[in-house]
């Protein structure tokens, strides 16, 4: 019944924004509510994640992985991009296939949902 879009983006700065939107329940009630935040992250939480980006595991990884076969389904997706020096780098995940990954992609991927729903929860 949950139809969720969450976007995280971290800039050089440390500056981030989230944006996190229910779609099922926004339609049912009929009313859009989605979560706009932005904020600075502590130097501590930026040095960790910015640790697991420079590990350039995202370059390095295919564009795609859990989409091959149609009798997957495709309940999450997960989308990620990495712009440094003006290039791109795009990595598209499905979430329902049984997929094994680098640690320190994966360990990327944990701590910056860790990090998102902790800024969430502590949205005013």
């Amino acid at each position: 019944m949950d139809n969720y879009k969450i976007e995280f983006e971290l800039h050089p700065d440390s500056t981030y924004k989230i944006y996190k939107a229910n779609y099922f329940f926004d339609r049912v009630d009929r009313n859009k509510e989605p979560l706009n935040k932005s904020g600075k992250l502590s130097e501590e939480e930026f040095k960790s994640i910015e640790t697991l980006i420079n590990k350039n595991i995202i370059e390095k990884m295919n564009d795609s992985y859990g989409f091959d076969s149609p009798d997957i389904e495709r309940d999450i997706i997960y989308t990620i991009q990495l712009t440094r020096n003006n290039r791109s780098n795009f990595v598209s995940v499905n979430g329902s296939a049984n997929q094994t990954f680098p640690k320190d992609f994966t360990d990327l991927i944990s701590h910056t949902m860790s990090l998102v729903n902790e800024k969430i929860d502590n949205a005013d």
